[in-house]
């Protein structure tokens, strides 16, 4: 990780911070930005120089990047909403492939909080048994004859009309 670090450090102003966050993850806090653009070519920079390989104890190895861009005071309110929103970006930069940022856009966070909200539900009504089975007929139109039968799974949502 002291080469991650390194390699960042020299890509960025001394006035800027570079920490590791855990894992394999780091936070670069850039200073004196004029705006995205600024922001952007500093991405393409560390997108471009994580291209070339490390060589540790004469063993060269490749490590994908994906970078997530949070701007403040436009997308977050604080830190620790920063931070989020920085991983949110990250995650939909990583969704292109290696070697891409992604800037964190609102729209995309409002969809990203309805998926994992509905997957929450879900969870909870498996738990709670808000699922039943329904069977509904299908019906020639012409004889008026049942022909099949097809199987419906409803949620019977506490809060939620569905």
């Amino acid at each position: 990780m002291q080469h991650i670090s390194r390699r960042l450090t020299d890509l960025v102003k001394a006035t800027d911070t570079v920490s590791r966050i855990g894992g394999d993850e780091f936070t670069i806090l850039l200073h004196d930005v004029a705006g995205k653009e600024d922001v952007e070519q500093t991405a393409k920079a560390i997108l471009e120089s994580f291209r070339t390989p490390f060589l540790i104890n004469n063993i060269q190895i490749s490590i994908g990047t994906s970078i997530g861009i949070c701007m403040l005071p436009e997308d977050a309110d604080c830190v620790q909403q920063a931070l989020k929103r920085a991983d949110m970006a990250m995650y939909e930069a990583k969704s292109e492939g290696q070697g891409h940022y992604h800037f964190y856009d609102a729209e995309e966070g409002r969809k990203l909080n309805d998926s994992r909200e509905l997957q929450q539900d879900l969870v909870q009504a498996i738990h709670d048994n808000q699922l039943f089975l329904l069977y509904q007929p299908i019906v020639d139109a012409h004889s008026g004859e049942i022909v099949s039968v097809e199987a419906l799974i409803r949620w019977r949502h506490p809060q939620k009309a569905c």
